[in-house]
């Protein structure tokens, strides 16, 4: 059995400011307390990243750029360009919320389509998702559990829309 040490756990950690009015010195903050405790990466708000890419280098430390956080109800289009953004100011990470509604409508060729074009952008970075389900029902969220091992989400290769 492994033993972890404690910079193992830090490594696990990302170190989180995603409030709207974080100002520069909660940012400075937050990336001086990630590099004292070697957490894994800064998760902020995209407009962050460039503030903190510069806080935080020459350490190892990931600056993740959240896009469309909380609720992912934005265009595929528009979370490419955030990605894009994010990147080009000093993200190392992308994080961004699928589309909840398209998830709930089991429209998984547009959700493939999401993840896909994402992380075409974001080539060499890392990417995860965020299915946030603060706002769903506990039955609701049981039943994405189950969908989720029944369905398989890639299928066929239609052609993907935005919703109207």
């Amino acid at each position: 059995m492994k033993k972890f040490t404690l910079d193992d756990f830090s490594q696990m950690i990302d170190h989180t400011n995603l409030h709207a009015d974080a100002s520069d010195a909660d940012m400075r903050k937050l990336c001086e307390e990630a590099k004292k405790y070697h957490f894994k990466m800064v998760a902020i708000n995209q407009v962050q990243s460039k503030r903190c890419a510069e806080y935080l280098k020459g350490t190892d430390v990931h600056v993740g750029a959240a896009i469309s956080f909380p609720l992912g109800q934005t265009t595929i289009k528009s979370k490419v360009f955030d990605t894009e953004n994010a990147i080009s100011i000093g993200a190392t990470e992308i994080d961004y919320v699928v589309n909840l509604t398209e998830v709930k409508n089991q429209n998984w060729n547009y959700i493939e389509e999401e993840m896909k074009r994402i992380v075409e952008v974001g080539t060499k970075k890392t990417n995860k998702k965020d299915t946030t389900t603060s706002d769903k029902k506990d039955d609701e969220a049981d039943e994405d559990e189950k969908d989720s091992e029944e369905k398989d989400p890639v299928k066929g290769e239609d052609e993907v829309k935005e919703p109207d």
